[in-house]
């Protein structure tokens, strides 16, 4: 399990906030999956005023057998860009690729040994 491995084995990225009301903030990648939405229960939790839905917007999660860092919308209803491309299904996450959801831009920042 994840938890069993020693600390710095773990997978570690940040995204950070570039605007809106979580701008400057960082939010820790740390293996498995974080959820960015709205909600104070969601692991990312940014607001933007535009909608952004209670359950999640976007799914970020970390494939141990590629060693990759993938997002992936939670549904059809809304819009989540990296590289102002819409992305409809899961897509690999690179080094400073910037991710917009709803009017929230994110930069993508993995820990150098992943880059």
């Amino acid at each position: 399990a994840a938890d069993d491995k020693p600390m710095q084995d773990m997978p570690l990225s940040w995204l950070v906030a570039l605007n809106g009301t979580a701008y400057g903030e960082s939010f820790v990648l740390q293996g498995g999956q974080s959820v960015i939405g709205c909600m104070p229960t969601i692991t990312i939790t940014v607001w933007d005023g535009n909608g952004m839905m209670p359950h999640g917007d976007a799914v970020i999660c970390y494939a141990e057998q590629d060693k990759a860092w993938y997002i992936m919308p939670v549904s059809a209803e809304k819009v989540v860009m990296v590289n102002e491309q819409a992305v409809t299904e899961k897509r690999a996450l690179a080094a400073y690729d910037a991710v917009k959801i709803g009017e929230t831009k994110l930069l993508f920042f993995p820990l150098p040994a992943q880059v």
